[in-house]
């Protein structure tokens, strides 16, 4: 372990860095609100730098500067190891069978990418290097002001990456407006520095500040240990420090222009090494990736977090918090705000992952689910009867054991694996990291393969995923094959017809092809479930205008109640760890179950009530709600309703002096728009508005009522407050 653990993080105090905002000043003038350098590196291993555990001597001093400067995630994922669906993914916060970019084409996507975004909230927004890769459409002004692309042996150089964001960052500065930048590393990146073809191409012109040789470099224990295979593995670590040397001049840029103290630099790579079982997999060494965020006068130096399991889906999210953008339906992923400011979040125990098509649009479908120590994998192609087919496939590591296993066994038994897999693989990450021994079968892991098989259903549901089909028909070899040839007929016709992203596929030359392909995203849930809770028993109906008659209410809370998603169920308890007592004290209770299942839910994301009756009980104090990591709650009491966002940091008041009459039913409804939240209470009798107010600055769109009930003033029974609850999704 590097640096410090997540739990010496320094918190800093709110505020004090609310009076740097407000005091501060910047070259600019217009905003303090901070710029954005996004750095990835192409084709690395999340384990290749220092600071994830690589041994080599000096080998990522500027990657490592980034991560002793700031924070560190140690597990890190993208959410595909293979470029342009990856890359969109930190564009998009969607997964990629939601996006639609299963391969390296072209979408109609539907929504707005997170430059588009930025660019309408007043940042000016910049690619160098890749920004076909990193767009959702070859119409690049739409996504960046500034892009550039670097082609040939030129975009293997430090200089070459240093130029442009010089410039860049000057326009930014004449504009008046904070930026954002995405500066694509084209390390390590096949050729690999003094392969063959880089030689012949004239790669090799830009060398790295130091090479190493074949003695220094150690071979990753899913690849043979060959002298071919050491050779192609030198190749890629001179790569990798040849791409730190272009860390190096961009960190160098940015400090030279001034604004290094107003900038978040985010740092990743866009999936694994383009080797065997790394780069189009979906083992740890295909989809983990270094994640280093530095955030000066915010994150404290050398903070590793190693407890939460982030992803690619995640960023864009996060982006949207730091510069204060509004965000749009349709998110997939969770801001690392939360994280980022020290909060813990128990639910960030896996991530999923998926492998759609080859950049040749050959369908290879995949999908895993990882947590620290085991990983899922389900391979729709994986009946026996299919070849896989990746870049990955086609270099000299694969050649040589393609050529040995004419000769070793072992090597031929692995080499078969690489080429035909089975349809489910289980690991146990803990004594196995690099998943050589596959243990679907092992008794001693099949209650936890079962969770992980579990998890995986409930996401692909949840997600509208094409390839659920496939995984219900996992068992049945027969029909999981013709879903499959299924599957890779239509990835042909995308092959023929859509625009891609490179000049030929697996149907030819793509010169010709001018459809983009439609993203559908993810379909809407018109459900919403309610709950009524009545003594002895649980009443639900999905349509919450068609609820039981709730004018005499007949359970009632005092203490909290904690409401979560798990599995996809809708579960609720008393928070009191002493339930015997609390049943005593509220004097109902639903049975001696002290859990409630209310069906599948389509997210899963948290909440929270409590019901507590004031000392006027006709002014009933009720912290109203909270969603995820953006939490927010409203008070109603005699000092009339307050809305406070514990996220922003902000509190507002939005009604004083609010009464309720007694033995009165209310409805509370708070729904969360695309820009703001409205707030109201209700007369539940004759639906009458008691209450509104609208409060700016909410992005979430889910939303969430329950209902209130109170009695005559003066009285102080413990069961005067009535509580319903409905939860849904627009």
């Amino acid at each position: 372990m590097h640096g410090c653990t997540f739990k010496t993080m320094r918190a800093f105090s709110f505020g004090f860095s609310l009076l740097l905002l407000l005091t501060a000043t910047t070259v600019w003038g217009k905003s303090d609100r901070p710029n954005i350098l996004f750095i990835t590196m192409d084709d690395m291993n999340w384990d290749s730098m220092a600071s994830y555990g690589c041994k080599l001597p000096g080998i990522s001093p500027n990657m490592d500067r980034l991560a002793q400067s700031g924070m560190r995630f140690q597990y890190a994922y993208t959410q595909t190891s293979s470029c342009v669906p990856s890359r969109t993914t930190f564009q998009s916060g969607r997964y990629p069978h939601n996006t639609g970019v299963l391969s390296f084409y072209n979408v109609d996507a539907g929504f707005a990418s997170l430059p588009e975004l930025l660019k309408k909230n007043g940042y000016y927004t910049v690619c160098i290097n890749k920004p076909r890769d990193s767009s959702l459409t070859d119409d690049y002004e739409r996504y960046w002001d500034y892009h550039q692309i670097l082609k040939g042996a030129e975009k293997r150089g430090a200089s070459t990456y240093a130029g442009p964001l010089k410039q860049a960052i000057a326009s930014a500065g004449k504009l008046q407006r904070p930026f954002y930048c995405v500066v694509n590393i084209a390390d390590p990146h096949k050729p690999f520095f003094n392969d063959p073809s880089s030689i012949t191409k004239g790669f090799d012109k830009f060398g790295p500040s130091k090479t190493y040789s074949t003695e220094d470099v150690e071979i990753p224990e899913f690849l043979p240990q060959r002298p071919e295979v050491r050779e192609e593995m030198r190749n890629y670590y001179n790569s990798v420090k040849r791409g730190d040397d272009c860390v190096g001049a961009v960190l160098n840029a940015l400090k030279a222009s001034g604004q290094q103290n107003n900038t978040v630099v985010v740092f990743v790579s866009d999936h694994g090494m383009p080797l065997p079982y790394a780069k189009s997999s979906l083992y740890p060494d295909g989809v983990r990736t270094p994640w280093v965020v530095v955030w000066p006068n915010h994150v404290s130096a050398g903070i590793v977090d190693d407890r939460h399991l982030v992803s690619a889906i995640d960023f864009m999210p996060t982006i949207l918090d730091i510069t204060e953008t509004e965000h749009p339906d349709g998110l997939q992923g969770r801001s690392l705000l939360p994280l980022i400011e020290g909060e813990s979040d128990r639910t960030r125990d896996h991530v999923f992952v998926e492998f759609n098509d080859n950049a040749g649009g050959n369908a290879f479908p995949m999908r895993a689910v990882h947590t620290k120590d085991f990983v899922y994998v389900f391979n729709a192609w994986g009946t026996g009867n299919n070849t896989f087919l990746s870049a990955a496939t086609s270099y000299q590591s694969e050649k040589t054991m393609k050529r040995l296993s004419a000769t070793d066994p072992a090597i031929a038994k692995r080499y078969d694996f690489l080429l035909h897999r089975c349809v489910e693989e289980f690991y146990d990450l803990r004594s196995d990291p690099h998943c050589l021994v596959n243990r679907i079968d092992s008794p001693e892991f099949g209650r936890t393969a079962d969770k992980l098989r579990q998890q995986l259903d409930e996401w692909m549901k949840a997600t509208d995923d094409y390839l659920l089909e496939a995984f219900e028909a996992r068992k049945h070899t027969g029909r999981l094959q013709a879903i499959y040839e299924q599957l890779d007929a239509q990835a042909l016709a995308r092959a023929k017809t859509l625009q891609w992203k490179r000049y030929k596929n697996r149907a030819g030359g793509t010169g010709k092809n001018t459809q983009l392909f439609k993203s559908t995203g993810i379909k809407p849930s018109a459900k919403l479930n309610t709950l009524l809770l009545n003594p002895g028993k649980v009443l639900y109906t999905e349509d919450f205008s068609k609820s039981p008659d709730i004018a005499k209410p007949r359970w009632w809370i005092k203490q909290n109640t904690r409401w979560t998603v798990e599995k996809g169920t809708l579960v609720g308890r008393p928070a009191s760890e002493d339930y015997q007592k609390q049943r005593r004290i509220i004097g109902h209770h639903l049975g001696d179950i002290p859990r409630i299942g209310l069906g599948k839910m389509a997210r899963s994301y948290i909440i929270s009530f409590r019901f507590q009756i004031d000392d006027k009980p006709g002014d009933a104090k009720v912290p109203m709600f909270e969603f995820g990591h953006h939490v927010s709650r409203i008070y109603f009491g005699p000092e009339g309703a307050v809305l406070l966002s514990d996220h922003q940091k902000k509190r507002h008041q939005i009604e004083k002096n609010l009464k309720l009459k007694p033995y009165a039913w209310y409805r509370v409804l708070a729904e969360v728009g695309e820009s703001e939240l409205v707030a109201q209470i209700m007369d539940a009798q004759n639906e009458t508005t008691v209450f509104r107010a609208k409060v700016p600055g909410f992005k979430k769109a889910k939303n969430l009522s329950f209902g209130i009930g109170t009695t005559k003033q003066g009285e102080t029974r413990l069961d005067d407050i009535k509580v319903w609850a409905s939860v849904g999704r627009k």
